[in-house]
């Protein structure tokens, strides 16, 4: 419960408890307030709106500091209220499966424990009206238990599982990254034929690099002739993960060869196949490649 005193009356917030909302495609968390005007002494008896402005939902760590998650949406927005009545508002809080993942981090498996601040506007409603500025919060907890059996099975937490995709650094791949960013970017526009051109684009670069810095060998294809590879197995330092990185890389190129969707329109599973088969093996050699400076 907290108090906001204007005058010879006062305010009483009650918090009543949070819920998931059942009816939304997005996850959303709904916290249920109580609002009470106790009107103090004197003859005159004003009725007030109650304009809310505000609100922010914070999540505590393990080591007690508290971390932003979203701010609120009010519902509704503006309450009048008359002499020693009451009433109920929500601040609706909406997540994401990115800000769920952090939350997940920051309970470390046990409950959640929370707060919650938000500001308003008192007006009474006088021949001139007379306003107050206020501010107020709520901390709370929500149960491991609840958590997990109501709110991320209502979410559908377990449904959509969020990759942290690692940045590549290097400045020796950065042609590579730039096809690589391309990809990503022809993804979001829904361009999925470019998606496999520019990670065949990646991988065409990450094979010369290879071969730049002295990791090649020279091989007789199914015709005959013979031509420059990569030597995985040099360039990793370990003959059998080179070998099993060569058939990565061989079987990669052939699923990003348009030859082998032909017939058919490059569709979003396939986009995203090549983006990760793509960034993983880029990303991994990119760690285990010694650098070479001046090249």
């Amino acid at each position: 419960m907290s108090e906001f005193n204007f005058g010879s009356s006062k305010l009483i917030f009650n918090f009543k408890g949070v819920e998931p909302e059942k009816y939304s495609i997005i996850p959303r968390v709904n916290l249920k307030i109580n609002v009470h005007y106790s009107f103090g002494s004197g003859p005159a008896r004003y009725n007030i709106n109650l304009f809310f402005t505000k609100s922010e939902l914070k999540i505590k760590s393990g080591n007690k500091s508290y971390y932003y998650v979203g701010s609120g949406i009010f519902l509704p927005s503006i309450i009048e209220l008359k002499p020693n009545s009451s009433n109920y508002f929500y601040i609706l809080i909406d997540l994401d499966h990115f800000k769920l993942v952090q939350i997940e981090k920051l309970r470390g498996g046990g409950d959640i424990f929370a707060y919650v601040d938000f500001s308003f506007i008192l007006e009474e409603k006088r021949e001139k009206p007379v306003k107050y500025f206020g501010d107020t919060y709520f901390d709370f907890k929500i149960s491991k238990s609840d958590w997990v059996e109501i709110f991320l099975s209502l979410f559908k937490f377990r449904e959509v599982f969020l990759i942290e995709i690692p940045r590549i650094e290097r400045p020796d791949f950065i042609d590579i990254i730039d096809n690589l960013n391309e990809a990503w970017k022809e993804y979001s526009m829904g361009s999925y034929d470019n998606v496999l051109v520019k990670c065949r684009k990646a991988m065409e670069g990450l094979s010369n690099i290879v071969k730049k810095y002295g990791f090649r060998k020279e091989i007789t294809d199914e015709k005959g002739e013979k031509k420059t590879v990569p030597a995985w197995e040099k360039a990793l330092a370990h003959r059998e993960l080179g070998k099993i990185i060569a058939v990565l890389v061989q079987k990669n190129f052939g699923f990003l060869s348009p030859a082998a969707h032909y017939g058919k329109a490059t569709n979003r599973e396939d986009a995203e196949l090549a983006l990760m088969l793509t960034h993983g093996l880029i990303n991994y050699i990119s760690k285990k490649l010694p650098f070479q400076k001046g090249s």
